[in-house]
C-alpha cells in the first residue's frame, strides 16, 4: 500500500470546493439481486475489491489523496424495518462522506435483496460507482475482475482547452457577465433548505415497455436519452414561463480514454439550452441530437476550470437559486446481465439534492427486465407532482400498442395537467 500520497486531478479538486462548501453529500447506484445476500459471502467480496481497486482505499486528507485500510463491518450498514424505497434513498443520501477523517468515502447499503453503494463525488462518478456494485456481484459469484487501470494522467490530458475553445469560452462567460450587471435576482427563487432531501417519485418500465418504446425511438431516429430530452423539452415549455429550456446530459468519457470499466470520475457535461418556441417535433428532434463534436466539447469544459476561482463559481451556481427550467439526464445504460449464484433483477440510480446543479433529475438504469428512472426535485420546487405526472403519462402513452403516436397528441395530452 503507497504511504506517499496523491494530488487530486482537477476535476476531483472541484468536487471537493464543493464539499468544502458544504453544497454536496453523495450519490447512489444500486442492484436487486434474486435472493438474500449472505453475510460472510459480502465481506469476502469487499474484502477481495478493495484490495484490488485502490479507488475505494483512498480518502482524502489535507487536500490529498491518501491510501487507507478498509474494514468491511465499517462500510457495511444492513438497514431493517420496511420502508418505501423512496424514503430509503433520502435516507442514504442525508449522508455526507467527509474529507481529512482518513475514513473511507462511501458506504455499502443491504436492504432486503438491495445492495446499494453510496459514495461521495470526488472518486467516483455515476458509471464508476455502478461498476463497484457490478464487480461486487461477480466476486459474490467467484468470478474474476479485469486489472485495475487509472486513467487520471491521460484524463488531465484530454481535458485541456484548445485555445479556440478557451477564446470562445472566455468571451462567451465575459458577455454573461456584462448582460447580468443591473439585473435583479428573484428572491422567491433563492434556496434556503439545508437538507440533501428532495422529492423522489420512481418511473419503471419493464421489458414490454420498454420495447415499445423503443420502436418509437427507432422510427423517430432517437436514442432513449434524446428520446427523454424531447419528453422533458416538451413538459418545461408546458409547465414553465422561461425562455429556454435547459437540459444537462452528463458524458461518460471512458471510451475516449479506452476502458468503459476504469473507476473513477471522468466525466464532463452537455447543456442544451432549447428556446420555448420550437414549433416543429422535427426541429425539435434535430436541437437534442448527442453530437460526437459536443461530446469532445464538453470534456474541454472541465479544462476551464483551471481558469477560474472555485469557490466562488460554487457560490455563483448556488446563488442562482431554484432553475425549474432546467433537468438533468443522466443514464448509466443497459448493465450487463452477470450470471451465476446472485443474479440481479433490476438496479437504481439516484442522486441526492444539489443547488450548485439542475434543479430537476432524471436519473436511469436499465436492466435486462427493468428500465428504472429515479426523478428528482428540491423539496421546496413547486409543481414538482405536476411535472412528474406529465413525464409519467407521457411514457404511458408511449408504451401504448398504438405505433402512430404524434408530437402533437403528445402536448396535447399535457393541456389538462
Amino acid at each position: 500500500m503507497s504511504s506517499q500520497p496523491l494530488e487530486l486531478s482537477l476535476l476531483q479538486r472541484y468536487f471537493l470546493a464543493r464539499n468544502e462548501a458544504g453544497v454536496y453529500s453523495s450519490f447512489l447506484t444500486g442492484a436487486k439481486l434474486d435472493k438474500p445476500i449472505v453475510k460472510d459471502d459480502l465481506e469476502k467480496a469487499i474484502n477481495s475489491l478493495v484490495s484490488q481497486r485502490k479507488t475505494l482505499r483512498s480518502t482524502v486528507v489535507d487536500g490529498k489523496v491518501h491510501e487507507i485500510t478498509i474494514v468491511p463491518s465499517d462500510v457495511t450498514l444492513y438497514v431493517t424495518g420496511d420502508q418505501e424505497m423512496e424514503d430509503l434513498l433520502n435516507e442514504i443520501h442525508e449522508t455526507k462522506y467527509p474529507v481529512d477523517q482518513n475514513k473511507p468515502m462511501w458506504k455499502l447499503f443491504v436492504y432486503g435483496n438491495w445492495l446499494i453503494y453510496a459514495c461521495n463525488h470526488i472518486f467516483s462518478d455515476g458509471t464508476g460507482s455502478i461498476l463497484v456494485v457490478e464487480d461486487l456481484i461477480r466476486l459474490l459469484n467467484g468470478q474474476e475482475l479485469t486489472p485495475d487501470v487509472d486513467f487520471s494522467a491521460k484524463y488531465d490530458k484530454i481535458i485541456k482547452p484548445s485555445w479556440l475553445h478557451f477564446t470562445k469560452t472566455i468571451v462567451k462567460e465575459l458577455s454573461t457577465v456584462v448582460k447580468s450587471i443591473g439585473s435583479t435576482k428573484n428572491e422567491s427563487r433563492v434556496i434556503t433548505t439545508q437538507s440533501f432531501k428532495t422529492q423522489i417519485r420512481i418511473i419503471k418500465l419493464d421489458r414490454g415497455q420498454f420495447q415499445k418504446i423503443k420502436q418509437f425511438t427507432k422510427r423517430e431516429v432517437l436514442s432513449f436519452t434524446e428520446l427523454l430530452m424531447c419528453l422533458n423539452y416538451l413538459v418545461l415549455e408546458h409547465l414553465s414561463d422561461d425562455p429556454l429550456i435547459k437540459i444537462d446530459i452528463p458524458i461518460n468519457q471512458r471510451r475516449a480514454l479506452g476502458d468503459g470499466r476504469a473507476y473513477g470520475a471522468y466525466v464532463s457535461s452537455i447543456v442544451f439550452e432549447l428556446p420555448r418556441d420550437i414549433k416543429t417535433w422535427g426541429d425539435l428532434k434535430s436541437q437534442v441530437k448527442i453530437k460526437q463534436s459536443s461530446i469532445e466539447k464538453s470534456v474541454q469544459d472541465v479544462g476551464m476550470l483551471k481558469y477560474i476561482d472555485m469557490k466562488t463559481y460554487i457560490e455563483s451556481n448556488v446563488s442562482n437559486g431554484l432553475q425549474p427550467n432546467r433537468v438533468e439526464i443522466s443514464n448509466l445504460g443497459l448493465r450487463e446481465h452477470i450470471t451465476g449464484n446472485y443474479t440481479a433483477d433490476e438496479y437504481i440510480f439516484s442522486q441526492s439534492y444539489n443547488p450548485t446543479h439542475a434543479t430537476l433529475n432524471n436519473s436511469l438504469i436499465s436492466s435486462t427486465d427493468w428500465t428504472t428512472i429515479v426523478v428528482t426535485a428540491p423539496l421546496e420546487l413547486p409543481n414538482f407532482k405536476r411535472y412528474f405526472k406529465s413525464i409519467e403519462l407521457l411514457f404511458e402513452k408511449l408504451s401504448d400498442p398504438c405505433e402512430d403516436i404524434t408530437v402533437e397528441e403528445l402536448r396535447g395530452y399535457l393541456v389538462d395537467i
